[in-house]
């Protein structure tokens, strides 16, 4: 077998291998579609670089690649309802896609991630402070009279630092992402923690 030969087949496997997850390998596909056809056309290995012409160093491969992790990052960021962090791969797809070498490339795909991880660790904040808001408020309403006010006290902390990390925060909010991942209770009951909470931060 030649030279060309164990390419294409290379490249054939290659592909196998993408077919198999079609959904999460959009672009590799693409990309190693045109690398088939422009082997297959080549007169030899030599006439096969020469059509790759710019991209005889595979670039396009790596660029398809990182377009494929960033594009099923951010799907599985608006299965979750995030869409900041959706956002964030959406940025980063776009950039992968203009990046004309390696450096920009890999740049384009950190930045993404970085901005992701920060808009995911925002989201854990946020979860974390309505969580331990609503465990003040249910210690809060069984306290003694005496006790009241310093738990009353955390509340407002409390409530003062999740409004610092969602300033668009309502008391509805919790029925809705990020919040809706722990936040189950029925109308009545969320009824009833929002007339504790009012108590505890004017009463």
């Amino acid at each position: 077998m030649s030279e060309m030969q164990d390419h294409i087949e290379y490249l054939k496997f290659r592909l196998g291998f993408f077919l198999k997850e079609p959904e999460y390998n959009q672009n590799q596909i693409k990309t190693y579609q045109t690398y088939i056809e422009k082997a297959m056309n080549a007169k030899d290995f030599k006439d096969y670089i020469a059509k790759l012409a710019g991209d005889a160093n595979f670039f396009s491969v790596a660029k398809a690649e990182y377009a494929d992790r960033a594009l099923s990052q951010m799907r599985a960021a608006g299965e979750m309802s995030d869409s900041k962090t959706m956002a964030a791969w959406k940025k980063g797809v776009e950039e992968i896609q203009s990046a004309s070498n390696h450096s920009s490339l890999f740049t384009s795909f950190e930045t993404a991630r970085q901005n992701a991880e920060q808009s995911k660790q925002l989201i854990r904040d946020q979860i974390h402070t309505a969580m331990e808001m609503l465990v003040l408020l249910t210690a809060w309403k069984i306290e003694p009279a005496e006790n009241k006010k310093n738990k009353a006290s955390l509340i407002k902390a409390s409530y003062a630092r999740l409004l610092s990390l969602d300033p668009d925060f309502r008391w509805e909010s919790l029925q809705k992402p990020p919040y809706n991942r722990f936040y189950f209770y029925d109308q009545e009951r969320s009824n009833l923690l929002k007339q504790f909470c009012e108590e505890a931060l004017h009463g």
